[in-house]
């Protein structure tokens, strides 16, 4: 089940990496359940896992560890691609204070201006893409670390 939901967040990634300014927003919602498929996948199966291999007595000191760093992973994650995010439109739109805000507020109306800023920014969020692709290659080779076959412990 991990090395499938680490399939999926690959497959996700992918989609996310065709996305540009023209696609549409059903493209964005499949990458992301795509993804989220594979995020749920992929975590219920480590905390499973690991509720599996510690004894019985530590049990809820496994699993409050492994939901800890899955929350300090998230925020981690988050910071890494807010910080890709804002670093692509500082360069490519310097002197713009939050080009997406800008966009919003126009409700779709855009003049040459807006619609020069609405490519930046999904060039900008295509290096966001290319993070998130490289975060799920990890969990790929995280995945194919879990031992296959084994059950779990029975206790005594």
């Amino acid at each position: 089940m991990a090395l499938c939901g680490a399939v999926l967040l690959v497959a996700g990634s992918l989609l996310l990496l065709r996305l540009d300014a023209q696609s549409s927003i059903n493209d964005a919602r499949l990458a992301s359940f795509v993804i989220g498929l594979g995020m749920g996948m992929c975590n219920t199966t480590f905390l499973v896992s690991v509720q599996n291999e510690a004894p019985f007595a530590i049990r809820g000191i496994a699993t409050a560890s492994t939901v800890f760093t899955r929350m300090v992973g998230s925020a981690l994650g988050t910071a890494i691609l807010g910080a890709t995010l804002n670093t692509n439109l500082q360069r490519r739109l310097p002197g713009v204070d939050d080009p997406v805000q800008h966009l919003i507020a126009h409700h779709g109306q855009y003049g040459q201006d807006l619609a020069h800023m609405a490519q930046q920014v999904a060039v900008s969020m295509h290096g966001v893409y290319w993070v998130s692709m490289l975060i799920a290659r990890w969990a790929l080779g995280a995945a194919g670390l879990v031992p296959h076959g084994l059950r779990p412990r029975q206790e005594d």
